[in-house]
């Protein structure tokens, strides 16, 4: 399959006719939140956050088996 207003796009934008930036904001105004979601974990665009979730899990747990703010 041919991929021929993708194709024009890519064009439009390579010569300048196309903001990039605006045509990422078009796009992801134009799909889903979950489509959106989707999207940028498949692709790795959310990678860095993942790894910051995890460190931050990591810095949550005291290594004791207690919990931040509840009594011991």
């Amino acid at each position: 399959m041919t991929r021929k207003f993708t194709m024009k796009l890519i064009e439009a934008m390579d010569e300048g006719l196309i903001n990039p930036k605006r045509l990422a904001e078009s796009l992801m105004g134009y799909m889903s939140e979950q489509e959106v979601e989707n999207f940028a974990r498949a692709e790795g665009y959310l990678e860095h956050e993942e790894e910051e979730d995890e460190e931050e899990e990591d810095d949550d747990s005291s290594g004791d088996g207690t919990v931040e703010g509840e009594p011991e």
